[in-house]
């Protein structure tokens, strides 16, 4: 649905105000509420799956997110063609791969740390 929100500056956003101007806020565009109650039956059953996410996710810079999803997605991609969950080794090699040296190995271990804390990988 995120093409049918309104990208707004964050500097009148509480959260993060004009200190971190990189920094982007969605609000609900003008038809959002034809969307919403079109897809209602698909999406409340997911409801607290997706305010848990934004709880978590929703106040990471964006290169963090960058490196969360990568993560998450290089786990799965890597248990889709095994049929069973990687070892830890194996994601972060295939990470390595992927994004170089983009990332430090702290940062990269914290974050597979956490999305495995999370039951996520």
């Amino acid at each position: 649905m995120q093409a049918h929100c309104k990208k707004q500056s964050t500097s009148n956003h509480s959260a993060w105000g004009a200190e971190n101007p990189r920094y982007s806020a969605y609000r609900l565009g003008e038809n959002s509420a034809e969307i919403l109650s079109k897809y209602d039956r698909l999406v409340r059953p997911h409801l607290d799956a997706i305010e848990s996410v934004v709880g978590a996710l929703g106040t990471f810079p964006p290169e963090h997110l960058e490196l969360v999803a990568t993560i998450h997605f290089i786990h799965h991609r890597l248990k889709g063609i095994s049929g069973r969950s990687p070892d830890k080794a194996s994601v972060l090699g295939e990470f390595r791969r992927v994004k170089g040296n983009k990332f430090s190995s702290g940062e990269i271990e914290s974050f597979y740390e956490a999305l495995r804390r999370a039951r996520l990988i």
